[in-house]
């Protein structure tokens, strides 16, 4: 039997800063995903070409990468089935269109859709990392006020701060968590929904709790952070994925630190030469 190709997630930084021929011949031999956000930022950058980004998206799509969804379909498909999202995060459907241009990716740039998305996007930022994190804020300086001169005490890094943040979570009940946090279209039936840690919506809401508790420990002991609410949402996206996948390639700090913290398990490489022999899958096409 042959075993299962291991995926790769790459994020824009990988997808700007290494080589498109590079990064078509790797794909030829090992499975690459690549998401809807990576898709949502290539589409909306403003310091690069979008429509170039796009290009390049769908080139390495051609060559042999997967196109995959993120959190929010991800967690609609779990709702829908009330069951784990299977272990590939392959859509083939969405692959093969965009695979064989029946999808115009840089229509999108001008599009009255991607307004729709960019709004959404932005509104779901602002909710989860700072409307929450600032009314956390507001009720432990009401019932706890120590606690901001011990939050200022703290000498551990962001790193170590994920990791207790993460390991809080572990310690609640993620199926109340989800079903209290969570939009009901989100839920499905909530007695049989995320009841352990093989639902990517059990990861989601752990991530998601994670990042708003280290909003708050960053609103408490200074400027806040909100300006960067809708940059960490997608690298939770990102990371979300290593729910099912093997690997991520970036050299973004920021979600290097989110995903050695959320996944320690997973492979975090920063480029083509750190991936593995056994990532190699001559098959993958």
């Amino acid at each position: 039997m042959m075993p299962r190709p291991k995926l790769i997630v790459i994020d824009k930084d990988a997808l700007i800063g290494i080589g498109l021929h590079s990064l078509c011949d790797f794909a030829k031999s090992h499975l690459l995903v690549l998401s809807d956000t990576l898709l949502y930022e290539c589409a909306t950058a403003t310091k690069q070409d979008a429509k170039g980004l796009l290009r390049r998206f769908q080139t390495l799509i051609e060559m042999g990468a997967r196109f995959c969804q993120s959190s929010i379909g991800l967690l609609q498909k779990e709702a829908e089935s009330c069951e784990p999202y299977p272990l590939t995060l392959v859509d083939s459907d969405a692959t093969n269109k965009i695979g064989n241009e029946l999808a115009s990716l840089e229509a999108m740039v001008d599009s009255e859709i991607l307004e729709i998305v960019v709004q959404s996007r932005n509104e779901v930022a602002q909710f989860e990392l700072v409307e929450r994190s600032q009314q956390l804020k507001e009720a432990i300086d009401r019932e706890h006020p120590g606690t901001v001169a011990v939050s200022k005490a703290y000498q551990g890094n962001r790193s170590d701060r994920l990791k207790e943040f993460l390991a809080a979570v572990a310690k609640m009940n993620v199926h109340d968590l989800a079903v209290a946090l969570l939009p009901s279209d989100l839920i499905g039936g909530s007695r049989r929904f995320c009841l352990s840690p093989d639902w990517i919506a059990w990861q989601y809401v752990r991530l998601v709790i994670a990042m708003m508790y280290d909003h708050h420990y960053i609103r408490q002991t200074g400027a806040p952070r909100d300006d960067h609410a809708e940059h960490d949402r997608n690298d939770l996206d990102y990371v979300l994925l290593l729910s099912r996948a093997d690997g991520i390639i970036t050299k973004d700090k920021g979600l290097i630190e989110l995903a050695r913290a959320a996944f320690p398990e997973k492979d975090v490489f920063s480029s083509l030469e750190e991936v593995s022999e056994s990532y190699r899958c001559d098959w993958a096409q």
